[in-house]
């Protein structure tokens, strides 16, 4: 029998202090008006390095095991959290997120991780490397007046850097999709050096 596809990505996953700040800033969004977007909840904001989609659980175990001695090789990193923005841009909102300063070895990391799925016939990413967090996304059915609302309330608020977050690992994360939203759940960590 076949096994089940697992739909999964691979990401920095946030303390739960910094989730805690993330929902809070999430709440004050929602709040300011009953604006067409999906938030993102707290315990799922996360830094996206790969998405993967949907694979068989023995080429993602594949993945994991040649990512694991590549992972060895990095040391723990800094990177801050802080100032709140938009994709594609301010007129036309689609993406809602708090970006991420980072060291140059982010951008390694991210890359080698690109390199290494390739290896294991993942498709490249059609996107330059950007990272952020996904507060939350804004509804395709969202009309005009609509956008331009989300917009002020986006300029409205000043949000100043959120705290510094420890990078000691990543995870590869599955993702289930339900009416109530994705649910993720670690399949596996993968520490740096201490």
């Amino acid at each position: 029998m076949k096994e089940a596809l697992i739909r999964s990505f691979l990401a920095i996953d946030l303390h739960s202090s910094m989730q805690i700040k993330l929902e809070e800033m999430v709440s004050i969004l929602r709040n300011r008006a009953k604006l067409p977007v999906r938030w993102v909840a707290g315990k799922n904001i996360h830094l996206t390095l790969k998405f993967l989609g949907e694979s068989e659980p023995a080429r993602l175990k594949k993945l994991e095991n040649s990512l694991q001695s590549r992972m060895l090789t990095y040391e723990p990193f800094d990177i801050q959290i802080g100032e709140l923005g938009v994709f594609p841009s301010t007129n036309n909102p689609r993406i809602i997120w708090v970006g991420v300063q980072a060291p140059q070895i982010l951008e390694r990391l991210a890359r080698e991780i690109e390199e290494i799925s390739l290896t294991q016939g993942y498709e490249r990413e059609k996107r330059r490397f950007s990272p952020h967090l996904t507060l939350g996304r804004v509804s395709q059915s969202a009309d005009r007046v609509q956008i331009l609302l989300i917009s002020e309330a986006l300029q409205k608020l000043q949000v100043a850097e959120l705290g510094t977050v420890r990078v000691e690992s990543i995870a590869m994360m599955k993702s289930v999709l339900t009416p109530a939203g994705p649910i993720y759940s670690p399949l596996s960590v993968m520490h740096f050096s201490c």
